[in-house]
């Protein structure tokens, strides 16, 4: 009986598979934009690693890469790194500071190379301990100058 059932399952998955794949080719065959290959890779299909690849050699825009990045774990280090190298925006680096741990120092630092806003050195200071400190001192500096100006235009 086990053998039966496991004969069984193994004949719907390889049926499963196949109809996949010829779905897949159709897909290919009709071109398909970067939303509708985002939709495949972060909807759970079976087949997200070809979309990937399909999403890639249609030059994925950083939206496409946050989307992945938010919605499929499996493919969230390959679309971070992918992120960082394709001029990412303050967004995009909190992001990635968000999602992707081993990136996180990473997209911290360009973030402080930037002129970081508070919304940026928070979510540095809450998701990348090791620039904790210097993101702290950018918000009191800030902070001071602000009080300085008001002080001043009283």
């Amino acid at each position: 009986m086990l053998i039966l059932l496991s004969t069984r399952k193994e004949a719907i998955m390889t049926t499963k598979e196949n109809r996949l794949n010829e779905l897949w080719e159709k897909l290919q065959n009709q071109k398909p934009d970067n939303e509708e290959l985002r939709s495949i890779i972060v909807l759970g299909w079976p087949l997200p690693k070809v979309a990937w690849q399909e999403l890639l050699r249609q030059n994925p825009t950083n939206e496409d890469l946050r989307d992945v990045i938010v919605r499929e774990e499996s493919l969230r280090e390959v679309a971070g790194q992918k992120l960082l190298e394709q001029q990412p925006s303050n967004e995009d680096l909190r992001c990635i500071i968000m999602w992707v741990e081993s990136l996180q120092e990473i997209a911290g630092q360009k973030l402080l190379k930037r002129h970081p806003t508070d919304k940026d050195l928070r979510y540095i200071m809450t998701w990348v301990p090791s620039l904790r400190e210097v993101a702290e001192k950018l918000i009191n500096r800030v902070k001071k100058e602000i009080i300085k100006e008001i002080i001043g235009l009283s």
